[in-house]
Protein backbone atom coordinates (compact mmCIF):
# COMPACT_ATOMS: atom_id res chain seq x y z
CA UNK A 1 0.00 0.00 0.00
CA UNK A 2 1.60 3.67 -0.72
CA UNK A 3 2.28 5.08 2.44
CA UNK A 4 0.60 8.40 1.76
CA UNK A 5 -2.68 6.19 1.74
CA UNK A 6 -2.02 4.78 5.31
CA UNK A 7 -1.23 8.66 7.02
CA UNK A 8 -5.08 9.76 7.53
CA UNK A 9 -4.33 11.02 11.19
CA UNK A 10 -1.06 12.77 11.95
CA UNK A 11 0.14 12.13 8.75
CA UNK A 12 2.86 15.25 8.88
CA UNK A 13 3.89 13.76 12.46
CA UNK A 14 4.22 10.62 11.58
CA UNK A 15 6.31 11.33 8.66
CA UNK A 16 8.65 12.88 10.36
CA UNK A 17 9.18 10.58 13.09
CA UNK A 18 9.57 8.17 10.59
CA UNK A 19 12.39 10.39 9.16
CA UNK A 20 14.06 9.85 12.32
CA UNK A 21 14.87 6.10 11.25
CA UNK A 22 13.22 4.98 14.55
CA UNK A 23 12.82 1.35 13.63
CA UNK A 24 16.97 1.48 12.25
CA UNK A 25 17.91 1.12 16.40
CA UNK A 26 19.13 -1.47 17.95
CA UNK A 27 17.10 -4.64 18.41
CA UNK A 28 15.07 -3.68 21.96
CA UNK A 29 16.44 -1.62 24.81
CA UNK A 30 16.11 -4.24 27.33
CA UNK A 31 16.38 -7.21 25.47
CA UNK A 32 19.60 -9.46 25.19
CA UNK A 33 21.80 -9.57 22.19
CA UNK A 34 20.32 -13.03 21.39
CA UNK A 35 17.14 -14.35 23.19
CA UNK A 36 17.33 -17.98 24.28
CA UNK A 37 15.22 -20.41 23.35
CA UNK A 38 11.75 -19.62 24.73
CA UNK A 39 10.47 -23.15 26.43
CA UNK A 40 6.85 -23.67 25.42
CA UNK A 41 5.75 -25.58 28.85
CA UNK A 42 3.56 -23.18 31.40
CA UNK A 43 4.42 -22.17 34.93
CA UNK A 44 4.05 -24.91 37.47
CA UNK A 45 1.41 -23.09 39.27
CA UNK A 46 -0.83 -19.94 37.98
CA UNK A 47 -2.30 -17.86 40.83
CA UNK A 48 -5.80 -18.21 41.56
CA UNK A 49 -6.69 -14.95 43.19
CA UNK A 50 -5.81 -11.67 41.62
CA UNK A 51 -2.73 -9.81 42.27
CA UNK A 52 -2.66 -7.58 45.38
CA UNK A 53 -1.63 -4.53 43.14
CA UNK A 54 -5.01 -4.36 41.45
CA UNK A 55 -7.63 -1.69 42.17
CA UNK A 56 -9.36 -2.65 45.47
CA UNK A 57 -12.57 -0.90 45.26
CA UNK A 58 -15.54 -2.28 43.49
CA UNK A 59 -14.85 -3.63 40.33
CA UNK A 60 -16.89 -1.59 37.11
CA UNK A 61 -19.37 -2.99 35.43
CA UNK A 62 -17.95 -4.22 31.98
CA UNK A 63 -20.01 -3.67 28.66
CA UNK A 64 -22.29 -5.82 28.22
CA UNK A 65 -21.04 -7.93 25.07
CA UNK A 66 -17.51 -9.42 25.51
CA UNK A 67 -14.77 -7.12 25.15
CA UNK A 68 -11.85 -7.72 22.97
CA UNK A 69 -8.66 -5.52 23.44
CA UNK A 70 -5.42 -5.68 20.93
CA UNK A 71 -1.96 -5.47 22.89
CA UNK A 72 1.01 -5.06 20.76
CA UNK A 73 4.79 -6.12 22.05
CA UNK A 74 7.79 -7.10 20.37
CA UNK A 75 8.20 -10.70 19.12
CA UNK A 76 9.80 -13.36 21.52
CA UNK A 77 11.21 -10.96 23.26
CA UNK A 78 9.59 -11.92 26.54
CA UNK A 79 9.27 -15.81 25.17
CA UNK A 80 6.06 -17.16 26.00
CA UNK A 81 5.54 -14.98 28.96
CA UNK A 82 2.90 -12.63 27.38
CA UNK A 83 0.58 -14.91 26.38
CA UNK A 84 1.33 -16.38 30.36
CA UNK A 85 0.25 -13.39 31.07
CA UNK A 86 -2.61 -12.85 28.57
CA UNK A 87 -4.47 -16.12 29.85
CA UNK A 88 -3.79 -14.92 33.99
CA UNK A 89 -5.20 -12.05 33.06
CA UNK A 90 -8.29 -13.73 31.16
CA UNK A 91 -9.21 -15.85 34.06
CA UNK A 92 -9.31 -12.77 36.16
CA UNK A 93 -11.88 -10.59 33.62
CA UNK A 94 -13.90 -13.23 31.92
CA UNK A 95 -15.50 -10.38 30.15
CA UNK A 96 -12.19 -9.10 28.57
CA UNK A 97 -10.40 -11.23 25.80
CA UNK A 98 -6.96 -9.99 24.54
CA UNK A 99 -5.87 -10.35 20.61
CA UNK A 100 -2.36 -10.25 20.97
CA UNK A 101 -0.28 -8.90 17.97
CA UNK A 102 3.46 -8.85 17.89
CA UNK A 103 6.49 -7.47 15.20
CA UNK A 104 9.92 -7.69 15.47
CA UNK A 105 11.87 -5.72 17.41
CA UNK A 106 13.35 -4.32 14.62
CA UNK A 107 10.52 -3.05 12.91
CA UNK A 108 8.46 -2.70 15.89
CA UNK A 109 8.63 1.27 16.46
CA UNK A 110 8.03 1.93 12.83
CA UNK A 111 4.73 -0.54 13.23
CA UNK A 112 3.31 1.32 16.01
CA UNK A 113 4.02 5.16 14.45
CA UNK A 114 2.04 3.25 11.42
CA UNK A 115 -1.00 1.83 13.27
CA UNK A 116 -1.03 5.32 15.38
CA UNK A 117 -1.07 7.57 12.19
CA UNK A 118 -3.69 5.36 10.69
CA UNK A 119 -5.92 5.57 13.60
CA UNK A 120 -5.40 1.56 13.68
CA UNK A 121 -3.41 1.27 17.00
CA UNK A 122 -3.97 -1.56 19.97
CA UNK A 123 -5.33 -0.86 22.70
CA UNK A 124 -2.38 -1.50 24.96
CA UNK A 125 1.23 -1.41 23.52
CA UNK A 126 4.52 -2.08 24.57
CA UNK A 127 7.28 0.81 24.48
CA UNK A 128 10.87 2.13 25.69
CA UNK A 129 13.07 5.10 25.73
CA UNK A 130 13.55 5.15 22.32
CA UNK A 131 10.29 6.82 21.06
CA UNK A 132 7.95 6.81 23.57
CA UNK A 133 8.80 10.85 23.99
CA UNK A 134 8.22 11.25 20.63
CA UNK A 135 4.90 9.06 20.64
CA UNK A 136 3.07 10.80 23.49
CA UNK A 137 4.81 13.95 21.58
CA UNK A 138 2.49 13.38 18.60
CA UNK A 139 -0.47 12.55 21.16
CA UNK A 140 -0.64 8.92 20.65
CA UNK A 141 -1.02 7.63 24.17
CA UNK A 142 -3.60 7.98 26.69
CA UNK A 143 -2.63 10.59 29.91
CA UNK A 144 -3.06 8.03 32.85
CA UNK A 145 -3.00 10.73 35.41
CA UNK A 146 -7.34 11.09 35.37
CA UNK A 147 -7.47 7.41 35.61
CA UNK A 148 -4.10 7.32 38.59
CA UNK A 149 -6.69 9.41 40.65
CA UNK A 150 -9.46 7.74 40.19
CA UNK A 151 -8.65 4.24 41.13
CA UNK A 152 -7.15 5.48 43.78
CA UNK A 153 -4.07 3.69 42.43
CA UNK A 154 -0.96 2.67 44.11
CA UNK A 155 2.17 4.45 42.37
CA UNK A 156 4.53 3.79 45.29
CA UNK A 157 5.96 1.05 44.11
CA UNK A 158 6.98 2.75 40.77
CA UNK A 159 10.82 4.17 41.28
CA UNK A 160 10.66 7.84 41.19
CA UNK A 161 13.54 8.17 38.90
CA UNK A 162 11.60 6.03 36.52
CA UNK A 163 8.54 8.37 36.70
CA UNK A 164 10.50 10.86 36.42
CA UNK A 165 11.92 9.99 32.82
CA UNK A 166 8.48 9.12 31.37
CA UNK A 167 6.27 12.23 32.23
CA UNK A 168 5.83 14.18 29.68
CA UNK A 169 5.00 17.61 29.91
CA UNK A 170 4.41 17.28 33.63
CA UNK A 171 1.89 14.50 32.61
CA UNK A 172 2.08 10.51 32.40
CA UNK A 173 1.42 8.47 29.66
CA UNK A 174 2.93 5.21 30.81
CA UNK A 175 3.34 2.96 33.35
CA UNK A 176 6.93 1.19 34.31
CA UNK A 177 7.13 -2.25 32.74
CA UNK A 178 10.19 -4.28 33.13
CA UNK A 179 13.61 -3.54 33.49
CA UNK A 180 17.44 -3.34 34.90
CA UNK A 181 20.37 -1.54 35.96
CA UNK A 182 22.32 -1.63 32.56
CA UNK A 183 25.60 -3.06 31.86
CA UNK A 184 26.66 -3.18 35.41
CA UNK A 185 26.71 -6.70 36.12
CA UNK A 186 30.17 -9.16 35.31
CA UNK A 187 28.68 -12.49 34.35
CA UNK A 188 31.19 -15.40 34.65
CA UNK A 189 31.93 -18.84 33.83
CA UNK A 190 31.90 -20.29 37.84
CA UNK A 191 33.74 -23.40 36.77
CA UNK A 192 36.28 -22.31 34.84
CA UNK A 193 37.24 -19.13 36.95
CA UNK A 194 37.31 -21.50 40.14
CA UNK A 195 40.16 -24.02 38.05
CA UNK A 196 42.50 -21.18 38.61
CA UNK A 197 41.31 -21.06 42.34
CA UNK A 198 39.10 -18.11 42.13
CA UNK A 199 35.91 -18.41 43.87
CA UNK A 200 34.29 -15.20 44.13
CA UNK A 201 35.68 -12.37 41.65
CA UNK A 202 35.07 -9.29 42.60
CA UNK A 203 37.32 -6.59 40.63
CA UNK A 204 37.85 -3.24 42.39
CA UNK A 205 39.37 -1.40 39.63
CA UNK A 206 39.25 -1.65 35.66
CA UNK A 207 42.82 -2.69 36.44
CA UNK A 208 42.01 -5.43 38.47
CA UNK A 209 39.01 -6.37 35.56
CA UNK A 210 41.26 -6.15 32.54
CA UNK A 211 44.31 -8.42 34.75
CA UNK A 212 42.01 -11.00 35.77
CA UNK A 213 40.87 -10.82 31.70
CA UNK A 214 44.40 -11.42 30.73
CA UNK A 215 44.52 -14.22 32.99
CA UNK A 216 42.58 -16.30 31.27
CA UNK A 217 42.81 -15.32 27.60
CA UNK A 218 43.99 -18.20 25.83
CA UNK A 219 45.11 -19.99 22.54
CA UNK A 220 44.18 -23.56 23.67
CA UNK A 221 44.73 -25.41 20.17
CA UNK A 222 48.18 -23.58 19.91
CA UNK A 223 46.76 -21.82 16.35
CA UNK A 224 48.40 -18.91 17.07
CA UNK A 225 44.19 -17.38 17.17
CA UNK A 226 42.73 -16.54 20.66
CA UNK A 227 40.14 -19.34 21.28
CA UNK A 228 38.99 -18.39 24.86
CA UNK A 229 38.69 -14.43 25.86
CA UNK A 230 38.85 -13.45 29.08
CA UNK A 231 36.12 -10.52 29.03
CA UNK A 232 33.48 -10.05 26.67
CA UNK A 233 32.21 -6.13 26.96
CA UNK A 234 29.13 -4.59 26.37
CA UNK A 235 28.70 -3.02 23.13
CA UNK A 236 29.52 0.62 22.65
CA UNK A 237 26.18 1.23 20.20
CA UNK A 238 24.50 4.43 21.20
CA UNK A 239 22.43 3.06 24.15
CA UNK A 240 24.82 0.62 25.91
CA UNK A 241 27.60 2.54 25.66
CA UNK A 242 25.74 5.37 28.65
CA UNK A 243 26.33 2.67 31.37
CA UNK A 244 30.11 2.71 30.62
CA UNK A 245 30.81 6.28 30.06
CA UNK A 246 28.77 7.40 33.15
CA UNK A 247 31.45 5.06 35.02
CA UNK A 248 33.64 7.97 34.13
CA UNK A 249 31.50 10.34 35.15
CA UNK A 250 29.60 11.31 31.35
CA UNK A 251 27.56 10.61 29.47
CA UNK A 252 27.45 10.68 25.35
CA UNK A 253 24.81 13.61 25.23
CA UNK A 254 23.52 16.10 27.68
CA UNK A 255 21.31 17.26 29.66
CA UNK A 256 19.60 13.91 30.17
CA UNK A 257 16.21 15.15 29.91
CA UNK A 258 16.31 16.77 26.48
CA UNK A 259 19.61 16.06 25.24
CA UNK A 260 21.02 19.00 23.08
CA UNK A 261 24.67 18.49 23.10
CA UNK A 262 27.28 15.71 22.23
CA UNK A 263 30.12 15.08 24.52
CA UNK A 264 31.89 12.64 22.79
CA UNK A 265 34.92 14.58 22.76
CA UNK A 266 35.29 15.43 26.46
CA UNK A 267 38.00 14.30 28.34
CA UNK A 268 36.02 12.20 30.68
CA UNK A 269 34.38 10.56 27.31
CA UNK A 270 37.42 10.10 25.19
CA UNK A 271 39.40 8.43 28.52
CA UNK A 272 36.50 5.92 28.58
CA UNK A 273 35.80 4.69 25.17
CA UNK A 274 40.00 4.91 24.88
CA UNK A 275 39.68 1.91 27.49
CA UNK A 276 37.40 -0.04 25.16
CA UNK A 277 39.62 0.47 22.65
CA UNK A 278 42.32 -1.13 24.72
CA UNK A 279 40.38 -3.85 25.94
CA UNK A 280 40.34 -5.01 21.84
CA UNK A 281 43.75 -3.75 20.25
CA UNK A 282 46.03 -3.84 23.04
CA UNK A 283 44.80 -6.08 25.60
CA UNK A 284 43.27 -8.13 23.23
CA UNK A 285 41.06 -9.75 25.50
CA UNK A 286 37.89 -9.22 23.98
CA UNK A 287 37.17 -9.78 20.90
CA UNK A 288 36.86 -7.48 17.36
CA UNK A 289 33.40 -6.15 18.10
CA UNK A 290 30.82 -7.67 14.97
CA UNK A 291 33.43 -10.46 14.40
CA UNK A 292 31.66 -12.92 17.12
CA UNK A 293 28.28 -13.48 18.58
CA UNK A 294 29.22 -12.79 21.88
CA UNK A 295 26.52 -14.34 23.74
CA UNK A 296 27.29 -17.81 21.92
CA UNK A 297 31.02 -17.19 23.01
CA UNK A 298 30.22 -17.54 26.66
CA UNK A 299 26.82 -19.47 26.42
CA UNK A 300 29.48 -22.18 25.04
CA UNK A 301 32.18 -21.85 26.92
CA UNK A 302 34.56 -19.93 25.86
CA UNK A 303 34.72 -16.69 27.51
CA UNK A 304 35.68 -16.52 31.32
CA UNK A 305 33.26 -13.19 32.16
CA UNK A 306 31.23 -10.59 30.28
CA UNK A 307 29.64 -7.48 31.14
CA UNK A 308 26.19 -7.62 30.48
CA UNK A 309 22.40 -7.25 31.98
CA UNK A 310 20.06 -8.68 34.18
CA UNK A 311 18.58 -9.76 30.85
CA UNK A 312 21.24 -12.50 30.54
CA UNK A 313 19.99 -14.08 33.79
CA UNK A 314 17.75 -17.02 32.19
CA UNK A 315 21.26 -18.08 30.25
CA UNK A 316 21.76 -20.97 32.32
CA UNK A 317 19.02 -22.77 30.14
CA UNK A 318 20.97 -22.07 26.59
CA UNK A 319 24.43 -22.99 28.40
CA UNK A 320 23.01 -26.73 30.15
CA UNK A 321 25.33 -28.75 31.75
CA UNK A 322 28.42 -26.88 29.92
CA UNK A 323 29.37 -25.17 33.38
CA UNK A 324 27.58 -22.49 35.98
CA UNK A 325 27.61 -18.65 35.43
CA UNK A 326 27.45 -16.76 38.60
CA UNK A 327 27.67 -12.50 38.57
CA UNK A 328 29.70 -10.02 40.06
CA UNK A 329 28.94 -6.35 40.24
CA UNK A 330 31.68 -4.46 37.93
CA UNK A 331 34.31 -2.63 39.71
CA UNK A 332 33.22 1.34 40.31
CA UNK A 333 34.70 3.79 37.56
CA UNK A 334 37.49 6.52 38.33
CA UNK A 335 34.50 8.95 39.10
CA UNK A 336 33.41 6.10 42.13
CA UNK A 337 30.06 5.64 39.78
CA UNK A 338 29.12 2.03 38.62
CA UNK A 339 28.93 1.49 34.73
CA UNK A 340 25.49 1.64 34.75
CA UNK A 341 21.79 3.46 34.27
CA UNK A 342 18.49 2.71 35.40
CA UNK A 343 16.58 1.23 32.41
CA UNK A 344 13.07 0.43 31.79
CA UNK A 345 10.24 -0.12 29.26
CA UNK A 346 6.62 1.06 29.27
CA UNK A 347 3.53 0.21 28.70
CA UNK A 348 0.64 2.43 27.16
CA UNK A 349 -2.61 3.39 26.25
CA UNK A 350 -3.59 4.04 22.83
CA UNK A 351 -5.62 7.73 23.54
CA UNK A 352 -8.18 6.62 21.27
CA UNK A 353 -8.97 3.27 23.03
CA UNK A 354 -12.89 2.81 22.84
CA UNK A 355 -12.42 0.25 26.18
CA UNK A 356 -10.85 2.65 28.70
CA UNK A 357 -11.76 0.54 31.98
CA UNK A 358 -10.79 -2.48 30.46
CA UNK A 359 -7.58 -1.28 28.98
CA UNK A 360 -6.87 0.43 32.36
CA UNK A 361 -7.12 -3.14 33.92
CA UNK A 362 -5.11 -4.73 31.05
CA UNK A 363 -2.09 -2.23 31.52
CA UNK A 364 -1.89 -2.45 35.29
CA UNK A 365 -2.21 -5.94 35.73
CA UNK A 366 0.87 -6.69 32.98
CA UNK A 367 2.53 -3.46 34.86
CA UNK A 368 1.70 -5.22 38.32
CA UNK A 369 3.94 -7.41 40.92
CA UNK A 370 2.45 -10.39 39.50
CA UNK A 371 3.92 -10.33 35.80
CA UNK A 372 6.29 -8.50 36.93
CA UNK A 373 7.91 -11.55 38.84
CA UNK A 374 6.57 -13.95 35.74
CA UNK A 375 8.59 -11.92 33.61
CA UNK A 376 12.22 -12.28 35.86
CA UNK A 377 11.66 -15.67 36.20
CA UNK A 378 13.63 -18.67 33.53
CA UNK A 379 10.07 -20.42 32.82
CA UNK A 380 8.63 -19.13 29.41
CA UNK A 381 12.14 -17.92 28.09
CA UNK A 382 13.24 -14.78 26.50
CA UNK A 383 14.60 -12.12 28.38
CA UNK A 384 14.60 -12.25 32.25
CA UNK A 385 14.26 -8.38 32.93
CA UNK A 386 11.64 -8.23 35.61
CA UNK A 387 9.11 -5.43 36.61
CA UNK A 388 10.45 -2.21 37.53
CA UNK A 389 8.27 -2.00 40.63
CA UNK A 390 10.02 -2.21 44.47
CA UNK A 391 7.63 -5.03 45.26
CA UNK A 392 8.76 -7.35 42.98
CA UNK A 393 12.94 -6.46 43.08
CA UNK A 394 11.58 -7.05 47.19
CA UNK A 395 9.96 -9.93 46.68
CA UNK A 396 11.50 -12.48 49.14
CA UNK A 397 10.61 -15.29 47.21
CA UNK A 398 12.20 -13.82 43.71
CA UNK A 399 14.99 -13.26 44.89
CA UNK A 400 15.17 -16.82 46.38
CA UNK A 401 14.58 -17.76 42.51
CA UNK A 402 17.01 -15.37 40.92
CA UNK A 403 19.36 -14.41 43.25
CA UNK A 404 20.75 -11.24 41.23
CA UNK A 405 18.18 -9.60 42.10
CA UNK A 406 19.09 -8.48 45.33
CA UNK A 407 22.08 -6.65 43.72
CA UNK A 408 20.42 -5.31 40.92
CA UNK A 409 18.02 -3.90 43.18
CA UNK A 410 21.00 -2.30 45.51
CA UNK A 411 22.39 -0.63 42.30
CA UNK A 412 19.42 0.71 41.51
CA UNK A 413 18.96 2.71 44.43
CA UNK A 414 21.65 4.90 42.92
CA UNK A 415 21.44 4.85 39.19
CA UNK A 416 19.95 7.90 37.37
CA UNK A 417 17.88 7.23 34.54
CA UNK A 418 18.60 7.04 30.83
CA UNK A 419 18.32 10.13 28.33
CA UNK A 420 16.69 11.28 25.23
CA UNK A 421 17.05 14.11 22.48
CA UNK A 422 15.29 17.10 22.46
CA UNK A 423 14.72 16.50 19.25
CA UNK A 424 12.50 13.22 20.23
CA UNK A 425 15.35 11.83 17.43
CA UNK A 426 16.68 9.75 20.06
CA UNK A 427 16.55 6.43 18.17
CA UNK A 428 18.72 8.45 15.23
CA UNK A 429 21.14 9.52 17.97
CA UNK A 430 21.51 5.97 19.33
CA UNK A 431 22.66 5.57 15.76
CA UNK A 432 24.66 8.11 14.92
CA UNK A 433 26.76 7.58 18.15
CA UNK A 434 27.02 3.74 17.60
CA UNK A 435 28.43 4.54 13.82
CA UNK A 436 30.19 6.98 14.62
CA UNK A 437 32.47 4.94 17.20
CA UNK A 438 32.80 1.83 15.00
CA UNK A 439 34.79 3.69 12.90
CA UNK A 440 37.22 4.02 16.70
CA UNK A 441 36.68 0.62 17.83
CA UNK A 442 37.22 -1.09 14.21
CA UNK A 443 40.16 0.60 13.89
CA UNK A 444 43.52 -1.04 15.26
CA UNK A 445 45.36 2.73 15.88
CA UNK A 446 45.08 3.94 19.36
CA UNK A 447 42.00 7.24 19.11
CA UNK A 448 43.49 10.61 18.29
CA UNK A 449 41.52 13.65 19.67
CA UNK A 450 40.79 14.03 15.94
CA UNK A 451 38.94 10.96 15.76
CA UNK A 452 36.94 11.81 18.91
CA UNK A 453 36.10 15.20 17.37
CA UNK A 454 34.96 13.84 14.15
CA UNK A 455 33.19 11.07 15.97
CA UNK A 456 31.52 14.22 18.34
CA UNK A 457 30.16 16.42 15.10
CA UNK A 458 28.70 13.93 13.25
CA UNK A 459 26.34 13.20 17.15
CA UNK A 460 26.08 16.50 17.04
CA UNK A 461 24.77 17.03 13.82
CA UNK A 462 21.84 14.73 14.70
CA UNK A 463 21.18 16.58 17.83
CA UNK A 464 21.34 19.82 15.71
CA UNK A 465 18.20 19.01 13.39
CA UNK A 466 14.79 19.71 13.90
CA UNK A 467 12.26 18.71 16.51
CA UNK A 468 10.24 16.08 14.90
Amino acid sequence: MPMKSLFLVNRRKFLKLAAAGMGAAVLAACAPPTPTPAPTQPPAQQPTQPPAQQPTEAPKPIAQQPVELRMHVRTAAEGTKTEMGIEAFQNYNPGITVKLETFPGDQYADKLLTLAAGGILGDVAFTHVGFYHAMADAGFWAELDPLIDAHNYDMSQYFETGLEHIRWNGKLYALPYKGHSGPSLIWYNKDMLAAEGITDPKPQSYEELIELALKFTKDKDGDGKTDQWGYLYAGHHGWVVTGHLRAWGTDPVQPVFGATEALINSEKAMAALTLLHELIHKHKVTPLPGSLDANQVFTSGAAAMRNGFLTMSGDQKAIGDRFTQDFAPMPRGPAGSLPGFYNHDQMAMNAKTKYLEESWKLLTYFCGKEHGIRLGLPEGGGATSCGMRRDVYGDPEFRKAVPVIALVAEQLEELKTHWYAANLQTFKVWNAIGQALDKIMLNPTPPTKADFDEANDAVQNVLDEPRI
